[in-house]
């Protein structure tokens, strides 16, 4: 079973997903989508403090400054390219970025009690304070325009253009006043940048003029007058020194970028990691997650929820918390119970909290839960493996079992779902004995779910292995969902 196959026989998948949706930035969902287990306790610890610290900010604190993120990767290659000229709109993201991360690193320089961890990510923002406001000063962020006092020379430009389109203006209106009845309207249009007027077809020649365009119709033509023509054409030249000004000032802004471009990249690197973190936040907060501590061996669950079912019943009430313990009295946990009893859901519990453990998420559980930083996790629910590759469920079951004894290690998870099952009961509870007593040489973890009777009398006698049960309330009939240890369950097949 491969990594993502884990994930998806244990809905890790679905989790990222949801994630996903709290990113605001797409190298912050990339980040999201990449979300796998890690082995290393120190690194899990520290990603599990930046999530609980983080929480910490958004549920007691100001709000965190990340919602101006954009994906600047594109800008930074091309900024990279000496002689190269960035957009107006490239720029807009640019300075977004660097207004996020100056907020940013100021909001946690001013919060290092409350967040240490998250504090030492400070030195890989680089604030441009300078940079943001020589952009600020040239570019109108919001419009993603160029500023007149860009420069003094578009100041000039800009200040002549607009004198010149006053008096061409004031003369073509003039004109159009006189010459109303030979126009479809007394108005002044553009045509080509210049401006025109619409005269009628039957008075085409009554003035003179340059003819820019004609209607679809046919009835209009859009006229220059010849006394505008020079009016217009110094319009052009300004329009185009305009231009070739803008043009200027980008490629200097560019220039400036450049010179900046290692810590600026690194900028984007740090934000899509808090952007990351400030994700798995938010999704926490959702579930009223909690941090779980990372043990040596003992795998306890206080008042663990199944983080979908939370998700799809919203009210905590309607999930039914499961407490459970394992890895210090006994390693091997023999789970017994009804049908649709919950033996899956409380198996899916164990393994999903666990994946969510070891990819630093804090988890749908009370605090102080404990959790193992495991080598492997092994899953056998349902017969994932016998319609990849058309094999029954049995030879799949059993193909599974046989990848579990040669891999699994005393650091190991093991997860089986209705161990035993597909063949024959007596031959079916044989073989699951025998598979416990290998598992229980090796001395992983190992939690397994069944309805073979058998199992229960070989769980008190195997050393270290222990029954559990789904209650089942025998007045009403009905499972409760509630897990108890020591004690095995009946399928109540004949109730």
């Amino acid at each position: 079973m491969t990594t993502e196959e884990l994930f998806q026989s244990l809905e890790f998948s679905r989790i990222r997903e949801e994630i996903e949706k709290e990113a605001i930035s797409a190298p912050g969902r990339e980040l999201v989508r990449a979300l796998t287990i890690l082995h290393d306790r120190e690194l899990i610890a520290l990603q599990l403090n930046w999530v609980a610290e983080m929480v910490n900010l958004l549920s007691y604190d100001d709000s965190f400054p990340i919602s101006e993120i954009r994906d600047s990767r594109g800008v930074i290659r091309k900024a990279a390219h000496e002689g190269s000229q960035l957009m107006l709109e490239e720029f807009s993201g640019l300075y977004r970025n660097l207004v996020a991360v100056r907020k940013i690193a100021g909001y946690l320089k001013s919060r290092t009690e409350k967040c240490p961890d998250l504090s030492k990510l400070i030195p890989r923002l680089h604030p441009f304070p300078d940079l943001e406001n020589v952009i600020n000063h040239a570019i109108d962020i919001d419009a993603a325009a160029i500023k007149d006092q860009a420069s003094p020379e578009l100041y000039r430009i800009r200040k002549e253009l607009s004198r010149s389109a006053d008096r061409v203006r004031k003369r073509m209106a003039a004109i159009a006043e006189t010459h109303k009845d030979w126009l479809q309207e007394a108005v002044v249009t553009m045509r080509e940048g210049r401006m025109v007027l619409p005269l009628k077809e039957e008075y085409r020649g009554r003035i003179a003029g340059l003819i820019h365009d004609r209607s679809a119709t046919g009835a209009t033509l859009f006229v220059e007058p010849l006394e505008i023509i020079e009016m217009n054409n110094r319009i052009r030249e300004l329009s185009l020194q305009e231009k070739r000004e803008i043009d200027r000032i980008l490629r200097e802004l560019t220039g400036l970028v450049r010179v900046h471009l290692f810590d600026i990249e690194e900028n984007l690197s740090a934000l899509a990691a808090l952007d990351f973190i400030h994700a798995k936040a938010r999704f926490a907060l959702r579930l009223k997650a909690q941090k779980p501590e990372l043990s040596g061996r003992i795998l306890n669950i206080l008042n663990g929820r199944h983080p979908i079912l939370l998700m799809k019943f919203q009210d905590s009430g309607k999930v039914v918390p499961l407490n459970l313990t394992i890895g210090d009295d006994f390693h091997i946990l023999v789970i017994t119970g009804p049908n649709a009893g919950g033996k899956t859901v409380a198996l899916k519990t164990v393994g999903l909290l666990s994946l969510m453990t070891q990819a630093g998420l804090l988890v749908s559980a009370d605090e102080y839960s404990q959790f193992p930083v495991f080598d492997q996790i092994f899953v056998d629910i349902g017969d994932w493996q016998s319609v990849e590759q058309d094999l029954s469920t049995f030879t799949a079951h059993m193909n599974r079992l046989g990848e579990i004894l040669v891999k699994a290690t005393p650091r190991s998870l093991v997860l089986i779902d209705e161990i035993g099952t597909g063949t024959d009961p007596t031959e079916g509870a044989a073989l699951a004995m025998a598979f416990l007593e290998m598992l229980g040489e090796i001395g992983c973890l190992t939690v397994i779910t069944t309805h073979q009777g058998a199992l229960k009398a070989f769980a008190y006698e195997l050393e270290g292995a222990e029954n559990g049960s789904m209650v089942f309330n025998e007045e009403t009939l009905l499972p409760t969902y509630q897990f108890r240890t020591g004690i095995p369950g009946s399928s109540y097949a004949f109730e």
